[in-house]
């Protein structure tokens, strides 16, 4: 693997943990906490500010959220 894909690689899982220990500090019903199903990803998109619209890591979890989608979306 080339210097450039495991970049990359590292990128992506540094997102992902960094996605995961936001939504664990938020209100997200369990069964939509497996983020590597796109069906989760876009319900939390859409849903994730109802529970927990004052929450400062919001704007953050909505961000990864999307970069989460198009990695899915990707594969």
């Amino acid at each position: 693997m080339g210097e450039s894909a495991k970049n990359i690689n590292g990128f992506n899982l540094f997102l992902t943990t960094r996605l995961i220990d936001v939504l664990d500090e938020m209100k997200v019903p369990k069964m939509r906490r497996d983020i590597s199903n796109l069906s989760n990803v876009k319900w939390l998109m859409r849903n994730l500010s109802i529970q927990n619209g004052t929450s400062p890591n919001l704007a953050e979890a909505l961000s990864l959220l999307k970069q989460q989608s198009k990695q899915l979306t990707k594969s």
